[in-house]
Protein backbone atom coordinates (compact mmCIF):
# COMPACT_ATOMS: atom_id res chain seq x y z
CA UNK A 1 0.00 0.00 0.00
CA UNK A 2 3.03 2.19 0.39
CA UNK A 3 3.26 2.60 -3.50
CA UNK A 4 -0.10 2.31 -4.66
CA UNK A 5 -1.25 6.26 -6.00
CA UNK A 6 2.71 6.54 -7.27
CA UNK A 7 2.01 2.61 -9.03
CA UNK A 8 -1.41 3.60 -10.12
CA UNK A 9 -0.68 7.11 -12.00
CA UNK A 10 2.30 5.38 -13.51
CA UNK A 11 0.14 2.46 -14.66
CA UNK A 12 -2.39 5.16 -16.06
CA UNK A 13 0.73 7.23 -17.89
CA UNK A 14 1.87 4.26 -19.37
CA UNK A 15 -1.44 3.18 -20.46
CA UNK A 16 -2.32 6.28 -22.22
CA UNK A 17 0.66 6.48 -23.92
CA UNK A 18 1.18 2.98 -25.21
CA UNK A 19 -2.77 3.63 -26.25
CA UNK A 20 -1.15 7.18 -27.75
CA UNK A 21 1.52 5.00 -29.67
CA UNK A 22 -0.77 2.38 -30.85
CA UNK A 23 -3.89 3.48 -31.68
CA UNK A 24 -3.85 7.06 -31.93
CA UNK A 25 -7.37 7.69 -33.16
CA UNK A 26 -8.32 6.71 -29.91
CA UNK A 27 -6.30 8.65 -27.48
CA UNK A 28 -9.14 11.66 -26.69
CA UNK A 29 -11.47 8.86 -26.09
CA UNK A 30 -9.73 7.46 -23.22
CA UNK A 31 -8.01 10.47 -21.65
CA UNK A 32 -11.74 11.81 -21.75
CA UNK A 33 -12.98 8.97 -20.49
CA UNK A 34 -10.31 8.56 -17.32
CA UNK A 35 -10.69 12.17 -16.58
CA UNK A 36 -14.81 11.47 -16.17
CA UNK A 37 -13.92 8.33 -14.28
CA UNK A 38 -11.37 9.84 -11.69
CA UNK A 39 -13.70 13.24 -11.32
CA UNK A 40 -16.94 11.03 -10.68
CA UNK A 41 -14.80 9.04 -8.22
CA UNK A 42 -13.28 12.19 -6.60
CA UNK A 43 -16.99 13.30 -6.49
CA UNK A 44 -18.00 10.38 -4.62
CA UNK A 45 -14.96 10.29 -2.13
CA UNK A 46 -15.87 14.13 -1.20
CA UNK A 47 -19.45 13.37 -0.82
CA UNK A 48 -18.86 10.62 1.26
CA UNK A 49 -16.28 12.98 3.12
CA UNK A 50 -18.76 15.43 3.78
CA UNK A 51 -21.54 13.60 4.82
CA UNK A 52 -19.06 11.55 7.44
CA UNK A 53 -18.10 14.91 8.79
CA UNK A 54 -21.29 15.96 9.28
CA UNK A 55 -22.58 12.82 11.03
CA UNK A 56 -19.89 12.94 13.08
CA UNK A 57 -20.48 16.57 13.77
CA UNK A 58 -24.27 16.02 14.62
CA UNK A 59 -22.95 13.39 17.19
CA UNK A 60 -21.01 15.53 18.87
CA UNK A 61 -23.61 18.05 19.30
CA UNK A 62 -26.43 15.82 20.44
CA UNK A 63 -23.91 14.12 22.68
CA UNK A 64 -23.19 17.58 24.29
CA UNK A 65 -27.02 18.33 24.26
CA UNK A 66 -27.73 15.13 26.17
CA UNK A 67 -24.60 15.37 28.32
CA UNK A 68 -26.43 19.24 29.34
CA UNK A 69 -29.36 17.81 30.23
CA UNK A 70 -28.24 14.72 32.99
CA UNK A 71 -27.72 15.22 37.10
CA UNK A 72 -24.43 16.63 38.04
CA UNK A 73 -22.87 16.87 41.18
CA UNK A 74 -26.45 16.37 42.81
CA UNK A 75 -28.56 18.57 41.04
CA UNK A 76 -30.40 18.17 37.65
CA UNK A 77 -29.19 21.96 35.37
CA UNK A 78 -32.08 24.33 34.34
CA UNK A 79 -33.87 22.65 31.37
CA UNK A 80 -34.79 25.12 28.26
CA UNK A 81 -38.00 24.30 26.83
CA UNK A 82 -39.64 26.01 23.79
CA UNK A 83 -43.19 27.05 23.90
CA UNK A 84 -45.78 27.30 20.88
CA UNK A 85 -45.54 31.10 20.48
CA UNK A 86 -41.80 31.25 20.62
CA UNK A 87 -41.37 32.24 24.11
CA UNK A 88 -38.53 30.26 26.31
CA UNK A 89 -39.37 28.52 29.46
CA UNK A 90 -36.37 27.84 31.54
CA UNK A 91 -37.40 24.96 33.99
CA UNK A 92 -35.80 24.05 37.19
CA UNK A 93 -36.82 20.45 37.79
CA UNK A 94 -34.53 20.79 41.41
CA UNK A 95 -37.52 22.98 42.50
CA UNK A 96 -40.39 20.42 41.53
CA UNK A 97 -42.08 19.02 44.11
CA UNK A 98 -44.21 16.24 42.01
CA UNK A 99 -44.03 13.31 40.44
CA UNK A 100 -44.45 15.00 37.03
CA UNK A 101 -44.50 18.43 35.77
CA UNK A 102 -46.60 19.44 33.09
CA UNK A 103 -45.36 22.73 30.80
CA UNK A 104 -48.46 23.77 28.99
CA UNK A 105 -49.01 26.73 26.45
CA UNK A 106 -51.48 28.77 28.35
CA UNK A 107 -51.42 27.98 32.13
CA UNK A 108 -47.09 27.66 32.26
CA UNK A 109 -46.23 25.22 34.56
CA UNK A 110 -48.43 22.58 36.32
CA UNK A 111 -47.31 19.49 38.94
CA UNK A 112 -49.43 16.72 39.03
CA UNK A 113 -50.64 15.65 42.47
CA UNK A 114 -48.99 12.39 43.31
CA UNK A 115 -51.92 9.47 44.22
CA UNK A 116 -50.46 8.28 47.34
CA UNK A 117 -50.84 12.20 48.77
CA UNK A 118 -48.40 14.95 49.46
CA UNK A 119 -47.32 13.34 52.86
CA UNK A 120 -45.66 10.53 51.03
CA UNK A 121 -44.67 12.60 47.95
CA UNK A 122 -42.91 14.59 50.63
CA UNK A 123 -41.08 11.97 52.30
CA UNK A 124 -40.19 11.15 48.93
CA UNK A 125 -39.02 14.57 47.87
CA UNK A 126 -36.65 14.65 51.14
CA UNK A 127 -35.03 11.26 50.74
CA UNK A 128 -34.75 12.05 47.38
CA UNK A 129 -32.74 15.19 48.85
CA UNK A 130 -30.43 13.33 50.69
CA UNK A 131 -29.28 11.36 48.16
CA UNK A 132 -28.76 14.47 46.01
CA UNK A 133 -26.59 15.70 49.34
CA UNK A 134 -24.97 12.60 49.29
CA UNK A 135 -24.21 12.70 45.87
CA UNK A 136 -22.29 16.74 45.92
CA UNK A 137 -19.64 15.20 48.65
CA UNK A 138 -18.30 12.94 45.65
CA UNK A 139 -16.25 14.60 42.73
CA UNK A 140 -18.08 15.59 39.79
CA UNK A 141 -18.95 13.32 36.94
CA UNK A 142 -16.23 15.08 34.95
CA UNK A 143 -13.66 14.82 37.52
CA UNK A 144 -11.66 12.12 35.96
CA UNK A 145 -12.48 13.42 32.36
CA UNK A 146 -11.04 16.69 32.39
CA UNK A 147 -7.78 17.40 32.49
CA UNK A 148 -7.88 18.81 35.96
CA UNK A 149 -9.98 16.00 37.51
CA UNK A 150 -7.01 14.03 38.00
CA UNK A 151 -5.86 16.11 41.59
CA UNK A 152 -9.71 14.90 43.18
CA UNK A 153 -10.30 11.47 44.22
CA UNK A 154 -13.00 9.50 45.59
CA UNK A 155 -13.51 8.53 48.77
CA UNK A 156 -11.40 5.60 49.55
CA UNK A 157 -12.98 4.30 53.12
CA UNK A 158 -14.50 0.55 53.03
CA UNK A 159 -15.83 -1.02 55.43
CA UNK A 160 -13.27 -3.68 54.79
CA UNK A 161 -10.63 -1.38 56.21
CA UNK A 162 -12.70 -0.64 59.35
CA UNK A 163 -13.42 -4.67 60.02
CA UNK A 164 -9.98 -5.55 61.44
CA UNK A 165 -9.65 -2.34 63.83
CA UNK A 166 -9.93 -2.79 67.18
CA UNK A 167 -11.33 0.21 68.93
CA UNK A 168 -9.05 3.05 70.63
CA UNK A 169 -8.92 2.68 73.82
CA UNK A 170 -9.41 5.43 76.10
CA UNK A 171 -7.69 6.53 78.86
CA UNK A 172 -8.89 5.58 82.28
CA UNK A 173 -11.06 8.68 83.75
CA UNK A 174 -8.96 10.38 86.46
CA UNK A 175 -10.22 9.62 89.88
CA UNK A 176 -12.64 12.34 91.81
CA UNK A 177 -11.01 14.32 94.27
CA UNK A 178 -12.34 15.91 97.31
CA UNK A 179 -10.63 19.13 99.04
CA UNK A 180 -11.23 19.63 102.49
Amino acid sequence: MKWFWFSFFAFLTVLILALGFWRPDLLAGATVFIGWYLAALLGIVLVALTVGAGLAGWLVWRKGRLASLRQRDGAFPIQRVKLHDGAVLYYDPNQSVGPATIVHPQYGLIEVAPQAGWDVQLAVRLAVERTRQLQAMYPGDDARMNRHGARSAVPRASAAQFRDQKPARLPAPPEPVTID
